[in-house]
């Protein structure tokens, strides 16, 4: 038998429910941690937005999460761990995984891609 360890990602998942919940300051807490001690931090993130997209873009939320998401990102203690080029990396890297029909509803809210 071969034996392996197999990575389940889920931060994505617990960020998500504490924007939900309106816990932002924890969900800040939780990215600032996961970014010093997590190997599969920039997946995580990139998992969080693209599931805020499809989200937003199905009308899954209300309020919908996708600009909380964007906000806890690129604000506070998010911006001492994802600079804004590492940012706009993880957005294109979403945005590669997205249909196109979904571009409208992440670039309306983080910008035109230059």
């Amino acid at each position: 038998y071969q034996v392996g360890v197999r990575v389940q990602p889920s931060t994505h998942g617990i960020l998500r429910w504490l924007i939900q919940a309106e816990r932002l300051e924890l969900a800040a807490d939780v990215l600032l941690q996961s970014s010093q001690h997590l190997a599969l931090f920039r997946e995580s993130i990139d998992l969080l937005l693209y599931s805020a997209v499809e989200s937003d873009y199905r009308k899954e939320c209300h309020p919908p999460i996708l600009p909380l998401v964007l906000n806890l990102l690129r604000t506070g203690k998010s911006t001492i761990v994802i600079p804004t080029q590492a940012f706009a990396s993880i957005v294109v890297s979403c945005a590669r995984k997205l249909e196109t029909s979904r571009w409208d509803t992440l670039f309306n809210l983080v910008g035109s891609p230059e």
